[in-house]
Parts: structure tokens; sequence; C-alpha cells
């Protein structure tokens, strides 16, 4: 089961970092709605693992806080906009933590041949990056595809309001230069922390040299940050990728809780304060608003009542956040803010010999929680994927501490007490003199 999870991880990532030929592909066939099936590579691996768990009455309780969540975030936005797509729509970003949750080091921890896919992943989406920037209006053909999949429609490397010159921005094979800014660090922090000085320091670079050609301004200081951290020495690391984490928390939840009433211009190119300008004085008074209206406390507007699941009840007050602690509020109300402080949280007190096993973990959760100051993460499935694979190492290296029976997510069959022959000295008629 455990291969499975890692085989459907490996392909889920490499589909995503591609999705723009693969979607290229499918437009020809007039097959654009079979996209949906790379959510299959999530969904049958954890419904297989429930049900062989199940039969053995041991099922893992990540499943149980997703049923608990859903039904119950689930239920406060049916009662509020009465009807169930909401629900769905939040159930299908939150099932990529699951899976990553309980794949957890498949991800974090690869070794051999899944570690060699995975490096040739961030190396082909580097090139792809750059060869983008370079000619990619010519040479990459889904560039500005559009297509229709039932009411929505969806745009291929859609570049906001930049759309050729040298500030073009860039997607390479990935959708958008969003999902490309979102992949790139997962792949790099996955890889770099495992490596010397020097090829850490080239992974790194590149890396954020990438990220500078997305136009990604939140993702690339999160990364540099990140990345000058990966540069000290490795005795300081889990410190202070830790303080990396809750200080991200906080700036994610200051920042536009302190903005409100600022006015911050909202003209300029790639790189001016115009597109964080328009979350001050446009998208998140318009989120508060919204939740404010729709709020039913403490559970805010309910599991996808704000962000791309008003596309489906409510178009004309479409707010995508762009800020992970609005968009947990308006989700989730108050308890959004106790699952923002659990994520920041999860790498604390870690026993000292196995703090070196949590750095990739706490890279992936720092850069995520970093970007999600300017950015709602939680509806990018690469972003929930590698999250959860994060905090579902860091909750296995304290079950593996403590020796518990949740020390293996796989384990389908009841712990069981191997039974150990006793000392020679215990035995009757053996005495120690």
């Amino acid at each position: 089961m455990k291969k499975l999870f890692l085989i459907c991880s490996i392909s889920y990532v490499a589909i995503y970092s591609a999705e723009g030929p693969f979607r290229y592909l499918l437009n020809l066939f007039g097959a654009d709605s079979m996209i949906f099936a790379r959510d299959l590579l999530i969904l049958l691996p954890l419904m297989l693992l429930f049900v062989s768990q199940s039969f053995r009455g041991r099922v893992h309780p990540a499943y149980w806080v997703f049923l608990a969540v859903v039904g119950v975030h689930g239920s406060i936005s049916y009662l509020n906009f009465h009807t169930m797509l909401p629900a769905v729509y939040g159930a299908k970003f939150l099932m990529p933590l699951l899976f990553g949750f309980i794949a957890a080091t498949s991800l974090t921890d690869m070794r051999g041949r899944p570690f060699a896919v995975f490096c040739i992943i961030w190396l082909v989406t580097v090139t792809a990056l750059a060869v983008d920037k370079i000619d990619g209006e010519h040479l990459f053909p889904w560039i500005g595809m559009k297509a229709t999949i039932g009411d929505l429609k969806v745009e291929i490397s859609q570049n906001w309001d930049i759309t050729s010159g040298p500030d073009r921005r860039v997607a390479g094979f990935t959708r958008s230069s969003i999902d490309a800014a979102m992949l790139l660090p997962m792949l790099a922090l996955t890889i770099a922390p495992r490596y010397r000085f020097f090829v850490r320091l080239f992974v790194v670079t590149a890396s954020e040299w990438a990220l500078y050609l997305t136009t990604q301004k939140g993702a690339a200081i999160a990364f540099g940050v990140i990345g000058f951290v990966l540069c000290l020495p490795r005795k300081s690391w889990y410190r202070c990728l830790n303080g990396l984490c809750l200080a991200f928390a906080v700036l994610a939840v200051l920042l536009p809780l302190l903005s409100q009433g600022l006015l911050v211009s909202t003209e300029g190119g790639t790189f001016s304060l115009a597109s964080l300008g328009m979350r001050v004085e446009l998208t998140w008074p318009d989120a508060f608003r919204w939740i404010a209206n729709n709020n039913v406390f403490p559970f805010g507007a309910g599991l996808g009542g704000i962000g791309g699941a008003q596309r489906q009840y409510a178009a004309d007050s479409l707010n995508p956040a762009d800020n992970i602690f609005v968009f947990l509020y308006g989700n989730f109300g108050l308890l959004g803010v106790f699952y923002l402080i659990w994520a920041a949280c999860a790498g604390l007190r870690i026993p000292s010999g196995l703090q070196s096993r949590s750095i990739v973990s706490l890279c992936l959760l720092a850069q995520n929680i970093g970007y999600g100051a300017v950015l709602s993460m939680m509806e990018g499935q690469v972003s929930m994927l590698f999250t959860g694979a994060a905090m579902g190492s860091l909750w296995l290296l304290r079950h593996e501490t403590a020796a518990t029976r949740w020390s293996d997510n796989f384990r389908t069959g009841p712990s069981r007490l191997i039974p150990q022959a006793p000392p020679r000295v215990a035995l009757p008629g053996n005495r120690t003199l």
C-alpha cells in the first residue's frame, strides 16, 4: 500500500508539472474534462487504504479528522447557502492534504529512483521556465489556450495584465505562473537539504532565479529567506525553520488586519506594489465584508464559503481571499486560526535525535505559510499535498519516538507485542553470584 501511495504521488506531481501540455493534448481530442481523472490518483489510494484498514478494525485517525472537518464545516456552508456545492469543493481541496498526511515520508524522505524522478521533474521545470521566458509564445502552443469544462472557463498560462515583452510572466509546462511558483519550491526544498553546500547552493539559486521569471514575488521572497537559512550551518536549521514557520504565520494574520484602510498604489510594473495594493484596497476588505455578511459565528461562512467555490453559487461576489488566514477564517471561522497555529507549531519539540529528519518538512511548511501571506495556498493542490506530507512526517516522528501504534500509517493489522525469551538470568535455577 505504501508503494501505491508513492507511485500515485509521483504521478500526480508529474502531471501537475506538465499540466499545460496535458491540457493541450486533451483539448485536441475534445476531452478537456478528462483532466479531472488526475484526482483519481488521490482518491483511489485513500479509498483502498480506508477499506483495508476498516476490515481490520484499525482506521487511521486522519480519516476521522477529515470526515469531522468536512461534516461540521460542510454542514455550515449547506445551511448558509442551501447547496452542497461549496462543501464538495471544500472536500476536494482538503483531499490532497489528507493524502499527503498519510503518504508522509513517502514524499519528504524519498530514496533511490523516486528521488531521482523528483530531481528530473525539478530540472525540467526550471528549464521549461527558462525556455518559456526566451520564446515560449512560439514554442509552447498551449499558452493562451482556453477551455470550457461545464460552466467553468479555464485559461492556460494566464498572464494577468502582462502578456508580452521582457516582463511577461512565464509558467513553463505548468498551467500558470502561480502553479509554477507553488510547485518549484516544493521540489527544490525536498531536494536541497539532502546535499552538501555547493550542490545545495546551486539548487537554491537556480530555483530562486526561476521563481523570479514567474514574477511571483511572495513565493520568491519566502523561498529566498528559507534558502538563506539552508546556507547556514546545519545545526542552526531546526530552530531557524521553526522560527520562520511562526513568523510567517504571524505575518499572514497581521498583514490583512493591520493594512485595513491603507492606501497603496495599484499602478506599476511587474515588481511593483501593484498586486499588494489590489489586495489591501480591494480583495481583503471585500473578503471581510463577505464573511461578515455570511458569518455563522464561530464557524465563518462554512466550507467553501470563500474562494473558488463561489463560482458555483455566488459568481458575482467571487473573492480569491489571497491570504491563507483570510481563506481559513472564511471557511472555518475561529477554528481556522487554530488550524493555522497547529500547522505553524507542528515542528516544535521534536527530540534532538530526530530533528535532522524534520528539516525537509519544516522547509515545506515555512514556504507554504510564507507564500500564504499573499495567496490562498489551500486552493493549490500541490501545496496542500506537500503541506499534508510535511505535517504527516512530523506527526510520525513524534509517534515513532513514543513507539505508539501509529508509528506506521500503512499498518493494517492491530499492533501486537512480539514475545521474546526472558534473559537467561531470569530463568528459574539461574542465579548470579
